[in-house]
């Protein structure tokens, strides 16, 4: 029998633990049937598998449905920086409407600080005094400006930190890029004091986070960057921080990480929450989640997840990224024996985006492709692309980089004795 919940299970499974926690945390409901409901979504989160009380009237299921939808969109703080744009746009161009008005002035009157967007709101509300002033609005406008006078410090300071995070970000992300660690040591203790400081923006105290991540990354101390991530979990879970496309973020990278320290069981948690958020890194989510899931030798569920992303993959502009997708779904197919199918999937990309490909990820790709044909035992016509495009030279250029490479080598070599004999 159908279960009469289904459209709320379904809802349900959409959820983050930094969701239900918050909402937990926040509501101010007296009825126990919604209560127990709010914790069995809490403890579905998490990958378990409780039972909702079926007895419970319907409509309650439905009334808590709208209200969280309603709650988790109010809360998020992209969606308070979306109204900070509308309002920019509006000020700039003289069409803020009364009510936007009077939302802003008592935002600003009622303000505890810091804000995610602290410095968004700050530059809306100088924007906004500019308005204000030659209107006559005097009252509305000593109202802006006793905001701005006493964060003016604090204003200053952020515009400061932001020089320093362009400044510092670039080196370590292209020695990331470059595969090379950073051993000056030279920005970690700045990020880690970024990242601790409650008197800074949370946006920044995130970005913090990221660039230690980047860095722990290149040295290897996975151990050292799981216990930034513990001590920011909770707070991502608090109003003032909660972000649905941050928390998809935080789960994406935690999967990469315990994935690296061979944790499976925690990294395909985290990477079944990941997914979970379909935005512009859905694709990137998806296809490292299936590369994680294809080390564990799990391409029946690596294939799931990529089939899942199809669309993403269909709709996205990032060659890269498409790549990727396209290599990894070859080498399921390859590991669930379909080693045709694999090499029709890898010839047909190729003839499409012969260019995309090796500019992105060519040494990905063709590891997969080529061994599929190599599975099929079609060696001439793996030694005609590795000659056609040139992959022993690419090859032999990357290796100064990443150290000596003779994948390609191999097989070319492995080839020219197969044909060899065969005559």
């Amino acid at each position: 029998m159908k279960s009469k919940l289904t459209e709320f299970k379904k809802f349900a499974s959409t959820l983050l633990p930094h969701e239900t926690r918050l909402l937990l945390s926040e509501h101010q409901m007296t009825d126990p049937d919604r209560i127990n409901i709010l914790h069995v979504l809490n403890q579905n989160s998490h990958s378990k598998t409780f039972d909702f009380d079926e007895n419970i009237d319907k409509r309650k299921f439905s009334h808590l449905k709208k209200w969280i939808s309603g709650k988790l969109y109010e809360w998020d703080v992209d969606t308070e920086y979306q109204w900070l744009l509308e309002l920019e746009k509006d000020i700039i161009q003289d069409a803020i409407s009364p009510s936007m008005e009077e939302k802003l002035i008592t935002y600003l009157t009622k303000y505890t600080h810091p804000s995610f967007y602290f410095i968004k709101l700050y530059e809306v509300a100088r924007l906004y005094s500019h308005f204000l002033l030659p209107r006559l609005r005097i009252k509305a406008y000593r109202n802006v400006q006793s905001f701005l006078s006493k964060y003016e410090y604090s204003y200053q300071e952020h515009i400061l930190i932001l020089d320093t995070l362009q400044k510092a970000s670039k080196p370590i992300v292209f020695q990331y890029a470059k595969g090379k660690p950073d051993t000056s040591g030279e920005w970690t203790t700045w990020f880690n004091e970024l990242m601790l400081n409650e008197r800074i923006q949370g946006y920044y105290r995130y970005l913090a986070l990221i660039r230690i991540h980047f860095i722990a990354l290149q040295k290897k101390e996975y151990e050292n960057i799981l216990k930034k991530y513990e001590y920011f979990d909770p707070i991502l879970s608090t109003k003032g921080y909660y972000s649905r496309r941050i928390s998809g973020n935080y789960y994406y990278n935690l999967m990469n990480i315990h994935s690296a320290l061979k944790n499976y069981s925690q990294a395909n948690e985290f990477g079944n929450l990941a997914i979970k958020i379909r935005n512009h890194d859905f694709l990137q989510y998806s296809t490292q989640f299936a590369s994680n899931l294809l080390h564990q030798e799990k391409a029946i569920d690596a294939i799931e997840v990529l089939r899942n992303a199809h669309g993403a993959y269909k709709e996205s502009n990032n060659h890269l990224r498409k790549t990727d997708y396209v290599s990894y779904y070859i080498q399921c197919l390859r590991m669930m024996g379909q080693q045709k199918a694999a090499a029709n999937y890898g010839h047909s990309y190729l003839a499409v985006y012969k260019k995309e490909v090796l500019d992105n990820r060519w040494d990905l790709f063709f590891s997969q492709y080529l061994s599929s044909l190599m599975e099929l035992k079609k060696y001439k016509e793996v030694k005609s692309i590795i000659e056609k495009h040139n992959l022993l030279f690419r090859e032999k250029e990357l290796s100064k980089s990443k150290g000596d490479i003779t994948a390609f080598a191999d097989i070319y070599e492995h080839c020219k004795k197969e044909l060899t004999s065969s005559e």
